[in-house]
């Protein structure tokens, strides 16, 4: 099997389209399973907040994984569909998007840099426009909702305020519950 460094040569952009060697050798990477019941993707990349299935069947079916590298690792990964249903208005959905926590520490002599979310978002913004897509649509859990709308994301349903005033109300009858 190939390293991930090898991969990162053959692939500047860290992009992997459906039905490659080099997608076949990434997807099982992330898949791969480390002591105990999630895989490298759900454990390690998704801090554990998605669950094992959905992970698992996201990757199977995605068009194009996305991927952060930091010193020959994947540190993050994005599982993007095409959908072109109506061919007037083909867009891409992010799937699902993890990246592993990073440390606030740089040293001077770490070379290179560390990317987050944000460059794989750009990445998946970049292959809607050489694909000619109206948009991108991002599939998000509640915790980086905010963080997205953030980079200038909206919701196809209400809007951030309602949002944040509906979680807000349910913290508040969680946290009464307990004390």
């Amino acid at each position: 099997m190939e390293t991930p460094s090898k991969l990162q040569m053959n692939n500047e952009n860290n992009i992997y389209e459906k039905g490659t060697k080099h997608f076949k050798i990434i997807k099982s990477k992330l898949l791969s399973s480390k002591p105990g019941s999630y895989s490298f993707a759900s454990g390690i990349l998704c801090q554990n907040k998605i669950e094992n299935d959905f992970v698992k069947e996201v990757i199977n079916n995605t068009d194009y994984l996305f991927i952060n590298y930091y010193k020959a690792n994947i540190i993050g990964f994005a599982a993007v569909l095409y959908i072109d249903d109506d061919p007037q208005t083909p867009f891409l959905e992010i799937e699902l998007i993890c990246n592993s926590p990073g440390t606030k520490m740089n040293l001077r002599s770490d070379i290179e840099e560390r990317k987050g979310a944000k460059d794989i978002i750009n990445a998946v913004e970049n292959l809607a426009f050489q694909k000619n897509c109206l948009f991108v649509n991002i599939k998000a859990i509640d915790a980086v909702i905010p963080y997205y709308y953030k980079l200038g994301y909206n919701f196809v349903n209400g809007d951030l305020n309602e949002f944040l005033k509906n979680r807000q109300e349910k913290l508040i009858q969680e946290l009464s519950k307990y004390q």
